[in-house]
């Protein structure tokens, strides 16, 4: 969650510098969302949110207000909601992601990626995804250290 918020901070004040983000289980802080605008430099960015409706920690509020707000300046977000998921990353979100690195990022060509500190995104043959530095054996994907900022 931390990792998402600071995504969100260096990934929208500082588009050149990224090609997208992954917000799992975070927010937009109010300090932020007051001085964002529409911004050609934001269009470039592709945005993974993913959020449980049960999260604990951050309530789900935090993710639909996040798309709201993103959406209000013109981006397009791809949120997924994980109905019945609490404070925590689950497969089908590891899948939602898998696939937007895919189909997102790859056809934006190389760049770097700011995610949650908690998923680690390597690039080997292919885009690899593990969760605090263990790999998701299931879904075949390569364990990297954790780093909250990634280059593809």
């Amino acid at each position: 969650s931390q990792g998402a918020i600071m995504s969100y901070e260096v990934g929208l004040r500082h588009p050149e510098t990224l090609r997208g983000i992954a917000a799992l289980s975070g927010s937009v802080l109010p300090v932020l969302k007051a001085e964002l605008k529409p911004d050609a430099r934001l269009g470039k960015l592709a945005i993974f949110i993913g959020h449980g409706t049960l999260d604990q920690a951050l309530p789900y509020y935090s993710a639909t207000r996040a798309n709201e707000v993103l959406m209000g300046i013109g981006l397009k977000p791809e949120f997924h909601g994980y109905p019945g998921m609490i404070h925590t990353v689950g497969e089908a979100e590891l899948l939602d992601l898998k696939n937007w690195l895919e189909n997102s990022l790859r056809k934006k060509g190389g760049g770097w990626l700011a995610c949650d500190s908690g998923v680690s995104v390597a690039k080997n043959s292919d885009w690899s995804i593990a969760i605090a530095g263990k790999p998701a054996p299931t879904l075949d994907f390569h364990c990297q250290v954790n780093r909250v900022i990634y280059r593809r």
